[in-house]
């Protein structure tokens, strides 16, 4: 009985837990990356954009991005994990990089930035006040949150706050 109480359970919560959109989806840049959003019901909610740590070569996606967004989403806070371009394991071990481009520099806050950019635009679907969009990290996300407000231009539009969790 208690298995397939746990059972249903899982199968509840996976249903609803969050969705997830590529945001260079419809634009020249060709990758997949991937935002996955738990929104809070109503409109004029604060938005916040979860960077996962990982030191550039993976995502510690788990404790540091789906369980920050649920745990925000639970205070009230509509919370958008990004699941940026890193460099992956290989890059790390292997030292490829060094022969091809692979995945770096500045693609992260590139990313990053596109993620701010397509909450904007569809801040009305997300309930999402378009002014009170802001952006998490944790180690290497933080210093991707932080690199990337102190590299934008001021062209770009993108008066964020900043939540630095390192």
């Amino acid at each position: 009985m208690q298995r397939l109480v746990n059972i249903i359970l899982f199968v509840l919560l996976s249903a609803s837990i969050y969705y997830q959109v590529n945001i260079w989806e419809g634009t020249a840049c060709t990758k997949t990356v991937m935002l996955s959003s738990y929104i809070v019901e109503g409109t004029d909610n604060i938005g916040v954009v979860v960077c996962p740590g990982g030191s550039y070569f993976w995502h510690d996606s788990d404790t540091e991005g789906h369980e920050v967004g649920r745990w925000l989403q639970s205070k009230g806070i509509s919370a958008f994990v990004l699941s940026y371009r890193t460099a992956y394991v290989p890059a790390f071990l292997l030292h490829y990089r060094l022969l091809f481009r692979g995945n770096r520099y500045p693609d992260p806050q590139d990313d990053l930035l596109q993620a701010l950019r397509y909450i904007r635009n569809y801040s009305t679907e997300y309930g999402v006040d378009p002014h009170k969009i802001g952006a998490m990290g944790f180690s290497a996300g933080g210093h991707l949150v932080i690199s990337s407000v102190e590299l934008f231009s001021k062209e770009q539009e993108t008066n964020i706050f900043v939540i630095c969790c390192l």
